[in-house]
């Protein structure tokens, strides 16, 4: 026995992993034997037992002490792997598992053996009613959704034991493991069963749903989602090195993956970077533990260095042992001297992936579209050019294309800007000067580029200006010019006129003789005086300003002002 604790100190240093990306680190590693008696570790169960928030290690043990008998027990150890309450028995322990079977809020530990026994969580026997036969798995979940759980036994059939659920289904051969899940994301759980030779998949009623084809010595099986279409596929390796994915489906073969030179005794399939996407976790017949993407393709290994001549692993769970929302890895390794296990180690494995820090052209971009979206164009363009040239850098064209996009937007709106305000700097020196039409025609080109900016207090400013020349600029009054045809009726005007006035000049000295005793009095002539409404004005002053910005003309100008003073 010292020379296996001997060979055991020496692995411990030599089983540090091989790293190529830091998802996991190992914390700590523990082994249970003694010099007198060796302690293999057969099953891991991982739970809160006490509910404190922290969670429990429950460990299946064979125990093979120097003289005597082999015994079994089921180990209780906190989440540092130190060892809590113990529950011994004469019988081999073919699984555990913990749940709260009773529904009291507390949860238990289930023990597959020669029968089924339930632990409380200080592992005292609780005598539940015998199964009666040779128990190889057993779990407890809520099968039916009326918040009570129902128990589930696996022998070679599936047993459903409560009050509202009891069925037993064969299977036909020795089952080696249960998951219950909902596969079709329907709400209810179904049942998935791994064998030797096949998968079965039962719903909560028993009915079978699914089997997988005939192969020969399937090892390990998990569920995952793996093509994001919110149904989980199942995932089982195989004794000739393959993994195979497939939905519950007789034509659902979803892909494999070949592993080439080793086989998968353990397998699970967890998120472990945060982004959505499950990663397949191996533990190898080669002492490797290995991390890969779902085309197969390795991210991580690890790899243990054997103690004995025939080191397998025993066991492996992949849960968040920590509590800090990252998935950790507890495994067994058991160390076989002579074809025979003598001893174990439980590793765990701590998740230490970080998410990246962003590469810089997406620090510089994200932070330039915030500048864009401000209107801080003159700024944004500065950033732009600073994220297309780290993008670049970094072989990312399509998001460098991305920033030219925001770049000829920021320069088109910058040179539009500095057209219009140069246009509304010279009109105002042009108003300054007087130069009225001119800067009217400035101003309004100036408007229109504003109104293409939208930047409505420049457009508003650049119509006050036009409103303000429009009230104070008259058109002076200017002498028609006659045309030959007015020149014409002028002298018949003029005959006309000259006519009646000599006739008269005839009428009064005629008036003159017939009344001579009348004193002449003096004709004052009265001329009354028109004053114009301030409704004639105002149409007035707009006549003025058509014929000042030149949109009527001279003799249309004179005309509408008659006819204005005539209405």
């Amino acid at each position: 026995m010292r020379r296996v604790l001997l060979s055991l100190c020496i692995g411990a240093l030599l089983c540090a992993p091989i790293v190529a990306q830091d998802f996991f680190v190992k914390d700590w590693e523990k082994t249970y034997s003694t010099e007198k008696q060796g302690e293999m570790i057969q099953h891991i169960a991982v739970g809160d037992l006490d509910n404190d928030g922290t969670l429990e290690i429950v460990v299946g043990l064979s125990i093979r002490p120097l003289a005597g008998i082999q015994t079994y027990a089921v180990q209780i150890l906190d989440h540092r792997g130190n060892k809590r309450q113990r529950w011994d028995s004469t019988f081999p322990i073919n699984d555990v598992s913990i749940s709260d079977v009773n529904d009291d809020d507390v949860a238990e530990i289930l023990v597959s053996g020669a029968d089924l026994h339930v632990l409380s969580n200080t592992a005292q026997n609780l005598n539940y009613p015998p199964i009666g036969t040779v128990v190889l798995s057993a779990l407890a979940a809520d099968m039916d959704n009326d918040r009570k759980k129902e128990l589930l036994v696996g022998t070679r059939d599936v047993i459903c034991i409560s009050d509202t659920l009891n069925w037993t289904v064969s299977i036909g051969t020795q089952i080696k493991k249960m998951l219950i899940t909902d596969l079709d994301g329907d709400g209810t759980p179904e049942i998935v069963i791994l064998t030797r030779q096949n998968v079965h998949v039962l719903d909560n009623n028993g009915n079978k749903v699914w089997v997988s084809p005939g192969m020969q010595n399937l090892r390990d099986v998990a569920v995952a989602d793996v093509d994001e279409d919110r149904n989980k596929e199942i995932l089982f390796s195989t004794d000739n090195m393959l993994i195979l994915m497939w939905e519950a489906r007789e034509d659902g073969m979803q892909g494999e993956i070949d592993l080439g030179s080793y086989a998968a005794d353990l397998l699970a399939a967890e998120d472990l970077d945060e982004d959505g996407i499950p990663e397949i976790i191996v533990a190898t017949s080669k002492l490797r533990l290995e991390i890969l993407d779902l085309e197969g393709n390795s991210l991580q290994e690890y790899r243990f260095e054997p103690v004995g001549d025939q080191d397998s692993f025993a066991d492996m769970v992949v849960k968040d042992m920590d509590r800090d929302n990252r998935v950790d890895i507890l495994l067994a390794h058991s160390i076989n001297v002579r074809g025979a296990a003598s001893d174990s180690l439980l590793y765990f494995l701590k998740n230490t992936w970080r998410a990246p820090p962003p590469p810089k052209g997406t620090e510089y971009f994200n932070q330039a579209v915030e500048l864009f979206d401000r209107g801080e164009y003159s700024t944004a363009l500065d950033v732009f050019l600073q994220a297309q040239a780290a993008f670049a850098e970094e072989g990312n064209q399509e998001m460098a294309d991305e920033c030219q996009v925001y770049i000829d937007q920021c320069t088109t709106w910058l040179t539009t800007q500095t057209e219009a305000d140069s246009k509304f700097s010279q009109a105002e020196a042009l108003f300054n000067q007087g130069d009225y039409e001119e800067a009217v025609t400035l101003y309004e080109e100036a408007r229109t580029l504003y109104e293409e900016l939208e930047d409505t207090e420049k457009a508003q400013a650049c119509s006050q200006r036009i409103t303000e020349i429009q009230n104070m600029q008259v058109p002076e009054e200017e002498e028609p010019v006659e045309e030959p045809e007015t020149r014409g009726i002028g002298l018949l005007l003029v005959v006309v006129v000259g006519l009646l006035g000599a006739a008269a000049y005839v009428v009064m000295k005629y008036r003159k003789r017939t009344r001579p005793m009348e004193e002449e009095k003096p004709v004052e002539e009265v001329e009354e005086e028109i004053t114009p409404s301030d409704e004639i004005r105002e149409e007035e002053r707009k006549l003025k300003a058509q014929y000042v910005y030149g949109e009527i003309n001279r003799e249309e100008y004179r005309e509408k002002l008659r006819k204005l003073y005539e209405s």
